[in-house]
């Protein structure tokens, strides 16, 4: 009876600190591009669109290293921006559309439809590589001393 009386104090115990719980584990952020990367997000406010693209955006530049993007407010940009040419929301790397889309003529602005759905964070990570792949690296900053 002595013996049962320990099992449950020891269980009750671990119970109330926790401390028989596994703790989730911390994923350390991964390496998923080889040198900094920084996108920028047209987005248009209160658009759902803008907001998942986002939230997707987020979850990116948590989950990986050398990542990390700005948002823009299409309302926010002067008429003569290229950057209107895309309509909003549109990620872009370098000034180009991460997939593909081409600039049309800026007559102001728009919104942007997706076929069904905001590209997935793996879409927009897999464009993103491919874009990094494809383009030459930024000349590194030297001084001379």
């Amino acid at each position: 009876m002595k013996r049962q009386f320990q099992i449950l104090s020891v269980s009750m115990a671990c119970l109330l600190t926790g401390a028989c719980m596994q703790q989730p584990k911390q994923r350390a952020p991964r390496p998923a591009f080889s040198r900094p990367v920084k996108v920028v997000m047209i987005s248009m406010p209160d658009s759902s669109a803008s907001l998942k693209m986002r939230s997707r955006l987020q979850a990116i530049a948590h989950e990986y290293q050398n990542f990390s993007y700005i948002d823009i407010d299409v309302l926010l940009l002067p008429d003569d921006d290229p950057r209107l040419a895309y309509g909003a929301p549109t990620i872009l790397y370098k000034g180009k559309d991460i997939f593909g889309k081409e600039p049309r003529k800026v007559d102001g602005i728009s919104s942007r439809t997706y076929d069904d759905v905001v590209p997935s964070e793996n879409e927009i990570v897999k464009s993103i590589q491919k874009m990094v792949h494809q383009s030459k690296p930024e000349p590194s900053k030297t001084t001379d001393d």
